[in-house]
Order: structure tokens, then sequence, then C-alpha cells
């Protein structure tokens, strides 16, 4: 399996989003470990991408992110609210193509019980529409959803593989290229293995995201997706199911890519620091090589 070692950097640098120098001294960070992907959304500064580029790195631009704020549902039944995610989307594959990044992220929006699949017909037109968009602009972004889950938290449309599936075929039947990004946090809040799950998606997922939960009890303040660290005693996604799931992963994929995402929020005073201690924890199958350079002031 070549894995491509990718970093959610929002979470992980949270400083990253609003503050170019941030993100710029995280670029030079990221690089000295052989991070080879960055996925992120950014306000206030527009050379994200620049700066992944010149770091030898690719970039997923995640427009998950304003349409969760904004409240934005691509598979809203409403058409006003339905376009209003379309345009959202729009506007944001406008700054990732213009960014120089290779990938596009979006989710399917909250659901409405009983209405399933009058939302699934809708989230399928607004792919639809955001595919037309890519192609008549000439971009050559690829457009990739990741399921979120339908019955915890998010109360997303697209939780379960099996919908995701149907999502994937339906758009494939029209020759449009969705891909699916498969999140271990969202997969466990659904009540699923994540080995299962990566197994049915397999023909559509080449991306995927580590990331940890507490799903013991309802009570706890860090219960759900909280993005907790692997080192969390109380949450699934440890160092040590990390370590078993890349080895299951290896026969999986076999020489196929894949990338995998770490998606943790630093709640630590020092960022650097605390990757350095996650990266350094993880299995070589994931980081690869050792550290490359020594790391100044920000190590």
């Amino acid at each position: 399996m070549k894995v491509i070692k990718s970093v959610c950097t929002n979470l992980f640098f949270p400083q990253s989003r609003s503050d170019a120098q941030a993100f710029a001294g995280m670029i030079g960070f990221l690089k000295e470990y052989g991070v080879q992907s960055v996925e992120c959304y950014c306000d206030g500064h527009q050379r994200a991408g620049e700066l992944i580029g010149r770091g030898g790195m690719s970039g997923v631009y995640i427009g998950v992110i304003p349409l969760k704020e904004q409240k934005k549902d691509l598979c809203a039944l409403e058409e006003e609210a339905r376009s209003a995610a379309v345009m959202q989307a729009k506007r944001d594959m406008d700054r990732a193509d213009q960014g120089g990044f290779d990938w596009f992220m979006v989710n399917s929006g909250r659901r409405t019980p009983g209405r399933e699949a009058q939302g699934m017909a809708a989230l399928l037109r607004s792919m639809e529409e955001l595919f037309e968009y890519r192609n008549k602009k000439g971009m050559t972004l690829g457009i990739e959803m990741e399921p979120c889950d339908s019955a915890l938290e998010a109360m997303h449309l697209v939780g379960g593989p099996e919908r995701a599936l149907e999502a994937c075929r339906a758009l494939e039947q029209r020759g449009l290229p969705l891909s699916l990004v498969m999140d271990s946090a969202h997969t466990s809040e659904e009540g699923r293995d994540f080995f299962q799950a990566l197994t049915l998606t397999r023909p559509y997922c080449r991306h995927i995201h580590f990331a940890n939960c507490r799903l013991d009890d309802p009570q706890d303040p860090l219960y759900g997706d909280k993005h907790l660290g692997y080192e969390d005693p109380g949450g699934i996604w440890t160092f040590e199911a990390i370590r078993d799931m890349m080895k299951r992963l290896e026969a999986l994929y076999g020489d196929q890519p894949l990338r995998v995402g770490l998606e943790c929020l630093c709640r630590q005073e020092n960022p650097f620091a605390w990757f350095q201690s996650t990266w350094e924890r993880l299995p070589k199958s994931l980081t690869g090589a050792e550290r490359k350079t020594d790391g100044g002031e920000n190590g």
C-alpha cells in the first residue's frame, strides 16, 4: 500500500486557519516530517495552496467546513436552501481551484427523517451541478465526499457505507467520478466496523481519516466526535487501534495508494510539540521515514 501521509491542519494547528504566517511556519514544520498532503480550509488569507505547493505537498480543500458552519445542506429538500448550499460550494471550489488544490471535499448535509429518498435525489442533483460547474470552468479538482454520522450528532443523510455507495454508484452511472473520504470516528458513531466499511467502499475510497472519539457515556463532555488525541484512554481510535488497522489496510489496498489523514484537535499549548509527540507514536507503516531535519525553533 502506498501511503500518502496527510494532516488535517485546521485541527492540529488551529491558528493556521486565519493566519498566513502561522500557516507558512506550519508547512515548513510538516515538510520536515515527510508529510505529503495538507487538508485545510482557510479564511483571512489566500496563500494556502501556494504555500502547500512550495512545500512539495498536495492539497485537499475542506469545503465541508463552511457548509457545516453555515448550516447549508446539499441534500436540502427546499430548493432555495439546496441552491444556497450549491452556491457556497461553488464559491469554495473557485478558491480551491485558484489556490492550486488537488481535491475539494464536501458532505451531504443533514437528513430529513422519513424523507431520505427525496434527500438523496436532492443531493445527487447538487453533485451533478458541482461537477457541471467544475467541467465548465475547466477545473482539474477531484471532488470527494466525507460521510458523517446519521443518527448521533451531525444527523447527516450520507452516514453509513451503504448510502455512500448509493450516491457514488448513481453518479458513476452519469459519468461523474465522486470519491469517498471514510472517517474512523464517523464510522464508529454509526455503529459500524471501520474495516468492513472500507471493504464495502474500497472501489470509491482512496482517502481515509483517523479520528478518535469516545462513545461509552453520553454524559461525558467529550462524548461523540470531539477529535480527541490518539493518546486519550477513553477513545476508540488509539495508537494501538491505528497500528492494527494499518496492518489490515495493507492487505485490503495492496499496491494501491491511500491518503491517510490525521485528524485530532490540539488542546495543548504548543501544537508543534504535540504533533511531534503524536507522530512519533504512530506506526512506521503510516509515518514512513524518520524526521528529515532538526525541528528548529518550532520543534
